[in-house]
């Protein structure tokens, strides 16, 4: 067996960074030290081989969309926590919950969203988002128990 191989029956979670760029400027977060760091989104090649691969890997029980970005920035995250629910896998997404529109809520929810995590801290946001944050969970858990 191969060391690339060796590992592939025990791989269970998978973390994948959708997104390196954020929409916040929180003065805390680390990435201000960041010097020439491009920021950008993964293209839509790169997350059909990650799904090509997945399904066909079989051990994968969950899928977690995270990383230094805002993986809500990707308009594609909505048809791939679809694809994924629909072979079976478990989808979590880490966000800082301002752009959890009422539109992209009902379409995650809609998608199979098996884990919702907000990661904010009020000191670190402004006032206005922190409203819309609590606006948007909100919205998210009244259309949840709607369903």
């Amino acid at each position: 067996m191969d060391g690339a191989n060796m590992y592939e029956d025990r791989i269970k979670k998978v973390y994948i960074e959708l997104s390196s760029a954020c929409n916040l400027k929180c003065d805390i977060c680390f990435r201000n030290s960041w010097i020439g760091e491009i920021q950008g989104l993964m293209s839509s090649e790169v997350i059909e081989k990650t799904y090509l691969d997945l399904n066909e890997l079989k051990t994968v029980e969950s899928v977690m969309f995270a990383g230094m970005g805002e993986p809500l920035l990707h308009n594609e995250i909505s048809d791939l926590v679809n694809k994924l629910s629909h072979i079976g896998i478990k989808t979590e997404i880490i966000t800082n919950g301002t752009l959890l529109t009422k539109k992209i809520s009902e379409q995650l929810i809609e998608a199979g969203l098996s884990q919702l995590w907000i990661s904010a801290d009020e000191s670190h946001i402004k006032s206005s988002d922190n409203d819309v944050l609590i606006k948007n969970i909100n919205n998210f858990n009244n259309i949840r128990s709607n369903r």
